[in-house]
């Protein structure tokens, strides 16, 4: 076998086939580590030789620390001294590429097992299959599955069925993957807890909780038994449509079956309190979390920073992220986000830098929400141009959302010349504005009374594949309001009711100001009466006689 097909050479981080010394191991996982290589170098010296399976054993431990491009090359030594591998090995190795989110080297085994006369298991596919998932390739694992089953390559079992399903729900694809499950039924193959808990989740994470709750009680008629996994993404679900209740219920459900709640289920409960602004019932969530044994973590302690930063309580927020300092819960930049965001909200710019800086202090990775939110906060908009510039220099590529901050934030505050400048730089750098980008620049001209002007890049986007949508025509609608004439209003409240767009609050509300009640004749009236949601339209006006 070619000794050089495991050497991913075009991996910058490819592995050594050098064994690390033991001085850089200073915790027990490495120590482990370093004493399973030096076992492995003492193996390949014995003489006769160990049987294979002392070297899968030896290799599976160390896929267990998840050392994966170790074990890459100590197979690699294997094939470069020239000693036998079988297929099991082969799967070890695919296994390790798929961690490592390098697939393309994994296929390039499957080639190895092929052509040196060895029969791929089934277990050598499931790993293929669940590294393209890893990859978020789900097509091509969607056409590798049909060509095992349509070619009769090997015969799926229930893991094959699980990787796939799991791939079809992380795709968003859950109505593919119930179909699967009862395929998988009909050729008598037993879903596992695993798969109908990937089934159930998608199901969740797609709002169709009540599905999910039928599944539910399928699985436990098939006397397969939910676990903590399967209640955390039913509890989810229905926390997340504000079926307190029910969630409550899965909660007694999990006791009776004696299954106990994670940090995951209390911190479920938290973060939907905290979005709901329910904060004093987050906290009584927390201190049963205590009494339970649990201790509260980083997201736990987050999300109940971000529900008093959403209330603008923000001497409650940080007396909170004091409270996780002081249990040596170390902060994450979600954590800072949510700060940034509060004191951005309350104008306290100041503070809100001192903790942008106190992320690059403590050497965590801002996100795009990150400079996203300090720009927001950054009003004048030369300062947030000066930090945007900064955020460049620093090698970050900037994407459609930081210009759209950008240019709205220009906009906002008169700098059009600005907003302009930004657009045409999006071209430049490769980029596509999407419909929010399109809605801010659009604004920025129908504040300056440049309405032709707005309705051509209206006419652009659609060229670009863009489609304009309600917020675009209500922001025109607007801009004609305050300055233009009614009858131009009629022209487009008539080219919006032929695009099936209605009437936002906020245009309602500038109609009945700008336009005079004895402008108000039976074609204002009747498109009006159309237009307006009827949750919107409480508003009686008298029409012109």
């Amino acid at each position: 076998m070619d000794n050089n097909l495991l050497t991913p050479n075009s991996n910058p981080k490819s592995p050594s086939t050098t064994p690390p010394r033991s001085s850089r191991y200073v915790n027990g996982v490495d120590n482990k580590l370093n004493y399973s290589v030096l076992l492995f170098n003492r193996m390949i010296r014995m003489k006769p030789l160990p049987l294979l399976i002392e070297f899968h054993k030896l290799l599976g431990d160390i896929v267990k620390m998840k050392r994966y491009s170790t074990a890459i090359s100590l197979i690699n030594k294997l094939l470069f001294l020239r000693i036998s591998v079988d297929s099991c090995m082969m799967n070890i190795a695919i296994n390790c590429f798929s961690h490592l989110k390098r697939i393309d080297l994994g296929f390039a085994v499957l080639g190895c097992i092929v052509k040196c006369g060895h029969e791929p298991l089934v277990s050598t596919y499931n790993t293929l299959l669940k590294g393209l998932v890893l990859e978020d390739r789900v097509y091509e694992a969607e056409v590798l599955f049909k060509k095992l089953i349509k070619e009769r390559i090997c015969e799926p079992n229930e893991v094959t069925y699980g990787t796939v399903m799991n791939g079809l729900c992380k795709g968003g694809n859950t109505k593919m993957a119930v179909r699967l499950l009862r395929y998988m039924e009909r050729k008598g193959c037993k879903p596992s807890k695993e798969g109908y808990s990937t089934i159930i989740d998608g199901l969740c994470k797609d709002r169709m909780v009540d599905d999910a709750l039928k599944l539910l009680a399928e699985m436990v008629e098939n006397r397969v038994f939910p676990n903590v996994i399967t209640y955390n993404s039913l509890i989810y679900g229905l926390c997340n449509l504000g079926r307190w209740e029910d969630a409550k219920q899965m909660l007694r459900e999990m006791e009776s079956r004696k299954i106990n709640p994670d940090v995951h289920t209390f911190n479920i409960f938290v973060d939907a309190f905290c979005k709901e602004g329910m904060v004093e019932d987050a906290e009584s969530v927390l201190r049963i979390m205590v009494e339970k044994g649990e201790k509260p973590d980083v997201v736990s302690y987050s999300a109940l920073i971000d529900g008093y930063c959403l209330r603008g309580q923000m001497k409650e927020a940080t007396a909170v992220f004091n409270t996780m300092i002081d249990k040596n819960v170390e902060p994450n930049v979600i954590t800072f986000n949510s700060l940034i965001n509060g004191h951005c909200k309350r104008s306290n710019i100041d503070e809100a830098m001192r903790l942008f800086k106190e992320i690059t202090r403590k050497k965590l990775e801002p996100t795009v929400s990150t400079y996203s939110t300090i720009l927001y906060g950054l009003f004048k908009v030369d300062k947030a141009l000066s930090l945007f510039r900064i955020i460049i220099n620093n090698g970050m590529h900037p994407n459609v959302a930081l210009y759209t901050v950008l240019i709205d934030g220009s906009c906002k505050n008169g700098k059009l010349d600005t907003a302009v400048d930004l657009f045409s730089e999006l071209n430049s750098r490769g980029l596509q504005p999407n419909i929010v980008t399109y809605n801010a620049m659009s604004n920025g001209l129908c504040n300056e009374g440049l309405i032709d002007e707005a309705k051509e890049l209206v006419v652009k986007m659609e060229k670009n594949g863009v489609f304009p949508n309600s917020v675009t025509y209500n922001i025109i609608l607007q801009g004609i309001l305050r300055w233009k004439k009614p009858k131009d209003a009629l022209l487009h409240l008539k080219e919006m009711e032929a695009r099936g767009f209605s009437i936002d609050a906020s245009s309602f509300s500038l109609l009945l100001h700008m336009v005079p009640a004895k402008k108000l004749d039976s074609n204002f009236v009747d498109l009006i009466q159309k237009l307006v949601p009827k949750d919107i339209l409480k508003c009686k006006f008298r029409p012109a006689k």
